[in-house]
């Protein structure tokens, strides 16, 4: 049967714009394909045909492209085989392996929305020989391509030297196997220096740091209080210009810059924006996250704007931002697979006890740390497959429409955000959901094209 033959229909996966672009004597419409993901820009008419699906109007060349790029497919099941598909790769990630290591649970801040609970733990000398020896044998496994680790805490910084004691044998041992190896870490960035993060970079192979800025100036330090008082707003600051200004020492770190939205310090965020330009942190090696704060260990509702606040205000952020030419993913760039570390038995969360959990949001969090213990690494130097935990059985839940994920459009680049909120009864969308029709509009404005007049 010859190709125009055939009845094609859009891809649930493929999310139109609601507004219409101009641009020279054009008139377009975007689309968001969530499968690759990419961004194109369609005629209005291509696009009202796909939207309406209706391909009889489309030329032979343009409708083999779409059909080629998976934006039209020739029947519905082709969506349920990819959703199907991506999910039961969850289960086969044997080839890379992730720890999520907590070297201590200690931590220096006393945030309002934290839901840690922090304790004068760090690895001892038993358990840091037991979290070796898992590493070192993922990483001397023949049928491991990959190791990620991911340092976690606690703030992981006050175990700095451990770190690096670990990491020297880990990166050893990748050298010598043939595997390879990267490590992030997520702190609180109050004992960072730029000559500890080009250590990290240079001796733990440190490709990725989050750090988190709530807010300008004293909104962030009196959300993010440290214990002794010491205020870290412009410390962190500086590491952060000092990291860009040397960044030709550091050319493969990627700074991720996270912003806990509240209420409390929403109003700050526009001079934060301001004050991070004026810093040189709109450089591309920085990238910005604009997060509304969430129930992380026990309730944060006081702390979070409503819907209608937040996507008004969201909208003025994102457009400041673009405009002061900070780096900012206004949809995902990549596919989720998985979603999390928890629904994967080849990724582990290894506490400063050395306990096993699936989920990085248990440990040190009442009474999910009592409770949902998987195993203790002091059991076996190769954790993998790990237990099996709560989350396992994510791909079954969403075949099987026990969370509303299966038919959104957005479920390749958010894999349905979070599990354990769902098993809890909230609902994780990522804010961007709520927010298309403007998200739309900024990329169309970044790509030159004018928003139609009155379609805001």
């Amino acid at each position: 049967m010859a190709e125009s033959e055939i009845h094609y229909r859009r891809s649930r996966y493929a999310i139109i714009s609601p507004h219409r672009y101009f641009k020279g004597s054009g008139v377009y419409r975007l689309v968001y394909l969530a499968t690759k993901p990419r961004l194109l820009a369609l005629s209005v008419a291509t696009a009202d045909a796909i939207r309406k699906n209706d391909c009889s109007v489309l030329g032979a060349g343009e409708l083999s492209y779409l059909v080629k790029i998976g934006m039209l497919i020739d029947d519905e099941k082709r969506d349920c085989e990819y959703m199907s598909g991506a999910l039961a790769e969850q289960s086969q990630m044997g080839a890379l392996r992730t720890f999520v290591l907590m070297p201590t649970s200690l931590c220096n801040m006393e945030c309002s929305y934290c839901g840690q609970r922090h304790c004068p733990l760090v690895y001892s000398r038993r358990v840091a020989g037991r979290v070796e020896d898992a590493v070192v044998a993922s990483l001397d496994n023949d049928e491991v391509r990959a190791v990620d680790v991911r340092w976690y805490g606690g703030e992981p910084l006050m175990a700095y030297h451990r770190i690096l004691k670990l990491s020297s044998t880990f990166v050893n041992v990748a050298r010598k196997t043939h595997t390879a190896y990267r490590s992030s870490m997520t702190t609180n960035g109050s004992l960072m220096t730029f000559e500890r993060l080009r250590t990290l970079y240079e001796s733990a192979m440190l490709r990725k740091i989050c750090v988190t800025i709530d807010g300008y100036g004293e909104f962030h330090n009196n959300s993010r209080k440290m214990r002794s008082g010491r205020p870290t707003y412009q410390p962190i600051v500086n590491w952060l210009m000092e990291a860009v200004e040397r960044i030709d020492e550091i050319p493969e770190l990627l700074i991720i810059v996270r912003i806990n939205i509240t209420v409390n310090n929403a109003s700050s965020i526009t001079r934060l924006l301001y004050d991070l330009y004026e810093h040189g942190l709109s450089d591309k090696h920085i990238l910005l996250q604009l997060i509304p704060v969430y129930n992380w260990g026990h309730d944060n509702s006081g702390l979070q704007l409503d819907s209608r606040s937040l996507n008004k205000c969201m909208e003025d952020w994102l457009r400041e931002a673009v405009r002061l030419g900070m780096h900012i993913n206004m949809l995902p760039t990549a596919i989720k697979k998985p979603v999390c570390i928890a629904t994967n038995r080849f990724a582990t969360v290894i506490d400063s006890k050395g306990q096993l959990y699936s989920c990085s949001e248990h440990p040190l969090v009442t009474p999910y740390d009592a409770h949902e213990v998987l195993g203790y690494v002091d059991s076996q130097s190769e954790v993998f497959p790990r237990p099996r935990g709560k989350y396992d059985d994510w791909p079954t839940s969403v075949i099987n429409d026990k969370v509303p994920c299966s038919t959104c459009p957005f479920f390749p680049v958010c894999g349905g955000a979070c599990p354990k909120r769902w098993y809890e009864g909230e609902k994780p969308c990522p804010i961007y959901v709520d927010e298309l029709a403007f998200r739309f509009d900024i990329l169309a404005e970044q790509n030159g094209y004018r928003v139609e007049e009155g379609s805001r």
